[in-house]
């Protein structure tokens, strides 16, 4: 059975994902605008290659995530 994570936005509006669409929306988050300017200002990268394959940096992404106001919990 796959853990519930419950995104809670600075609205305080919650959705629920599953480990798997939460890692998909965090690579949806790497392809924004806001993420690409913020990252480039910070000198980060959302993304990285290893072995020819595409990675990501959820380090990363979960900063952007809570400098945004964004929170989580797992169940």
């Amino acid at each position: 059975m796959s853990k519930s994570i419950k995104l809670i936005n600075p609205k305080g509006e919650v959705k629920e994902f599953t480990n798997v669409e939460f890692f998909g929306f965090k690579n949806q988050v790497v392809e924004t605008n806001s993420f690409i300017s913020w990252a480039n200002a910070n000198n980060v990268c959302g993304t990285y290659m290893h072995n020819n394959e595409r990675r990501l940096n959820t380090s990363v992404v979960d900063k952007f995530l809570e400098m945004k106001g964004y929170k989580w919990e797992t169940e």
